[in-house]
């Protein structure tokens, strides 16, 4: 290979990693850490109202995720090109962060919120779909796990930079007690402009597909049958089934945990955009080294073994934060950071849990390898998405439904959260350890 085209592949393929690059910090500032407080204490100003509308929210944009995602896969197929798709998502992206300035406590306001939120993360989400569906362009079978690696290890870098970003925003001339609404949605408003200018390179440098001639009609027959095949198969692979319905609960609990902790943080122990984007800093570097260390321990012990320990650590850490926030009472805030026994402790569980879910996210793809089989393992695999995308709804709206319910979002969140993780746990004690 040519030193010249040696360096237009290494281009394309640094060039496809960003994709994750520019996506990742929308997740962690407005889906997790940032805007979720700002929604609940600045839009609504009901801290259980604003949590049971900002989980209802979430989970319509997860439910509609599931109808629209395998519609924009086939769509894609049937024109061939990416990239057209790919300017659409940030279009849609831009649209919706950019509206999110105008997110006041004005009376109706929140609808249009929550509208926002949710257009943004169904735009997001379906450039995943387009951007992750070029990956052959730029590298062979061989390459794809250490180029996915890259692209993972740049997400937790950008959202590392971002919010260190933020953090040095709200300590510079914003009073210890008040929290900054302003830094909140300016930081949520400019994942947009991110998103846009970090995608600008896979347009520019990744080669696209070939425009096909096939019906949008002809596509989406064949990828419904496809789909209907993986899930025959699913039945007759039982390690498979089970081991996609232990993901679904686990990821449910965990997904149920970390929608809403900045909510509670904020809420409940009065944590300020600083303290919240600390936990932030170091819940993803704590998150990075998890994984890393997990993969090590796979080769070792085993995947299963790996997993159960981290969603075991996590579901202890859970009860542990339950225990330790008692429910019906809103504790004062601290003059300083993390001033109180309170705050220093749920620092630390939460720190931990964020942990949990770098050897969860790492050591449950491994497993998903170790249990398909071998000539299959792209079809699998998207089965293993959709299933994780298709069940990503239960958790939020269990959560609302819990906090509505009992009028507690103490109780709406870690009770959700901690017997999805125990029924996951549960159902993974039956899943084989390799494919038979």
């Amino acid at each position: 290979m040519t030193r010249q085209r040696l360096w237009a592949t290494s281009r394309a393929q640094w060039s496809w990693a960003l994709a994750d690059w520019a996506r990742e910090p929308f997740f962690s500032i407005v889906l997790s850490l940032i805007f979720p407080p700002f929604f609940v204490s600045a839009v609504v100003a009901d801290p259980i109202r604003g949590t049971v509308l900002w989980g209802y929210g979430i989970s319509i944009a997860s439910a509609a995720l599931v109808f629209l995602s395998p519609l924009a896969g086939a769509a894609a197929d049937s024109t061939g090109r990416r990239k057209p798709w790919i300017v659409a998502s940030m279009a849609g992206v831009a649209g919706g962060m950019t509206s999110l300035w105008w997110a006041t406590s004005e009376p109706g306001h929140f609808i249009w919120v929550l509208a926002s939120v949710a257009g943004t993360q169904l735009a997001v989400e379906l450039s995943r779909i387009f951007s992750d569906s070029m990956v052959l362009r730029v590298t062979n079978k061989e390459g794809v796990g250490r180029l996915s690696g890259l692209s993972v290890s740049l997400g937790f870098l950008a959202s590392l930079i971002y919010l260190g970003g933020v953090l040095v925003a709200a300590r510079t001339g914003v009073s210890a007690d008040e929290v900054s609404t302003t830094v909140q949605r300016i930081a949520s408003v400019l994942c947009g402009l991110w998103l846009v200018v970090f995608m600008l390179p896979l347009l520019l440098y990744c080669p696209d597909y070939p425009a096909e001639a096939r019906s949008w009609l002809e596509t989406s027959h064949e990828s419904w049958r496809r789909l209907r095949n993986s899930l025959r198969d699913v039945v007759r692979i039982p390690g498979v089934g089970r081991f996609l319905l232990a993901r679904m609960a686990y990821w449910d609990g965990m997904m149920g945990l970390f929608s809403f902790i900045a909510i509670l943080a904020s809420s409940r122990l009065q944590w300020r955009a600083a303290e919240i984007s600390i936990f932030g800093l170091l819940g993803l570097l704590v998150s990075s080294g998890s994984a890393l260390v997990a993969g090590s321990l796979d080769r070792r012990y085993g995947s299963k073994r790996v997993l159960a320990v981290g969603i075991g650590l996590m579901l202890f850490v859970a009860s542990l934060m339950l225990l330790i926030m008692p429910t019906g009472e809103t504790l004062a805030a601290a003059s300083a950071l993390f001033g109180s026994v309170h705050d220093r402790m749920f620092l630390a569980l939460a720190v931990i849990a964020s942990g949990c879910v770098g050897i969860i996210l790492a050591s449950s793809r491994t497993m998903m390898v170790s249990l398909s089989p071998p000539d299959r393992l792209g079809e699998f695999f998207g089965l293993y998405v959709m299933v994780g995308r298709a069940s990503s709804f239960a958790a939020p709206l269990l959560v609302a439904t819990t906090t509505a319910l009992l009028d507690d979002q103490t109780a709406g969140v870690f009770g959700v959260s901690i017997i999805f993780l125990l029924l996951g746990l549960l159902l993974l004690a039956r899943v084989p350890t390799h494919h038979r």
